[in-house]
């Protein structure tokens, strides 16, 4: 005969805040990459915003993604001024920058 254990529910709240926990470090992480695409944004040419957003940070690299070649191509020229000033604004450990295209889905 199989012995039932009550399981304890927990709050969404307590489950974020777990030491450890995957959801704790994917929530830091989507914190993490909200406030630099904030930063981004901030930095980039006004024309240039509605058409970028970071997609991902992985090994010192960050990712952005761009809406066409012709973003991309205008944006990897700018990649050694923005990786500076996003240096300047505390992001230190930033090596690279990488530019993918994604076209917007109609």
């Amino acid at each position: 005969m199989a012995v039932m254990r009550k399981k304890t529910m927990i709050s969404v709240a307590q489950t974020l805040q777990k030491p450890g926990g995957q959801l704790k470090q994917l929530s830091e992480q989507l914190s993490r990459l909200q406030k630099l695409n904030a930063d981004v944004l901030e930095l980039l040419e006004p024309d240039l915003r509605p058409h970028c957003h970071v997609a991902n940070w992985r090994d010192n690299t960050l990712v952005l993604c761009v809406t066409s070649g012709l973003i991309a191509t205008r944006m990897r020229y700018q990649v050694p001024e923005l990786l500076s000033r996003l240096r300047s604004a505390g992001h230190y450990s930033l090596a690279n920058i990488r530019i993918m295209i994604q076209p917007e889905s109609d």
